[in-house]
């Protein structure tokens, strides 16, 4: 299954190794689900962490290599997309073909349900794994 992972998503998995986010997106990893992101989705995630002042060293070990996302040392299999349209989680969503997004973005949701993409909060995907 591909999961489209939002930045509300990826920044608290970024800042704790030991959070819920974090262990969620192992779990997913162990189960055979891949995660999709794109250029746009890591950009955003840079640039949100930077404005929280997060240590440049902390947002340099989040990056794509070779179709692994690194998230604090650990390597996660991914699937990566360039994006031909201007919302970039609906263009990811379209261009890897996923079976759903993964959000804390209220408003995201919303918007997702008009647009007949499937999305979940963190705590909804975790019934997903069990």
């Amino acid at each position: 299954m591909i999961v489209v992972v939002d930045t509300s998503v990826l920044l608290p998995a970024l800042l704790s190794s030991q959070g819920f986010i974090h262990s969620l997106l192992i779990q997913a990893g162990e189960r055979g689900y891949v995660p999709c992101v794109s250029d746009a989705i890591i950009d955003e995630l840079v640039a949100k962490a930077s404005e929280l002042r997060i240590e440049a060293t902390k947002i340099a070990t989040f990056r794509v290599e070779q179709d692994t996302l690194c998230i604090n040392g650990e390597h996660h299999r991914y699937t990566t997309t360039e994006i031909q349209q201007d919302d970039h989680i609906v263009g990811c969503y379209r261009s890897c073909r996923a079976d759903l997004v993964l959000t804390s973005d209220k408003a995201l949701i919303r918007k997702l349900e008009r647009l007949d993409i499937p999305a979940v909060r963190p705590s909804e995907f975790q019934a997903y794994l069990t």
